[in-house]
């Protein structure tokens, strides 16, 4: 059972309202371990099911440019599980970004250059550009 505070901000983070998900960032600073990981999770699996929803992608990107303990690794993995071709091609400079942050760094530029390999899909071609 995930707690209704959790539920609120996964649900604003999914939202396609900008404003919304800029808000659900910032409360989500305040959660308790329990509570984050909880919202971790549910977004991990989002993008695993959706990764062709860029409210969702942008949503987990946001937290992890928050700073938001997990965040950025979460995002990894979730991309890393979902199909390639159906990964919104702006995930690929979501990780070029990431790639810039000295704690995802070589995970972030290792997923960036895996997908990079396969140019038959939209986000293949992005990665190839990010990497540019």
């Amino acid at each position: 059972m995930v707690p209704p505070i959790v539920r609120r901000l996964f649900e604003s983070l999914i939202s396609e309202n900008t404003g919304e998900q800029k808000v659900a960032v910032k409360e989500s600073a305040n959660l308790s371990d329990t509570e984050r990981t909880d919202l971790l999770v549910l977004m991990g699996r989002q993008i695993e099911r959706h990764p062709d929803q860029a409210p969702a992608v942008d949503g987990l990107f946001a937290l992890t440019e928050a700073g938001l303990k997990g965040a950025g690794e979460t995002f990894i993995t979730a991309l890393r599980n979902s199909p390639q071709n159906q990964i919104i091609p702006g995930a690929a400079f979501r990780l070029k970004t990431l790639s810039t942050k000295t704690d995802h760094h070589s995970a972030a530029l290792s997923l960036l250059t895996e997908f990079s390999k396969d140019t038959t899909t939209p986000l293949g071609r992005a990665a190839v550009k990010a990497l540019k």
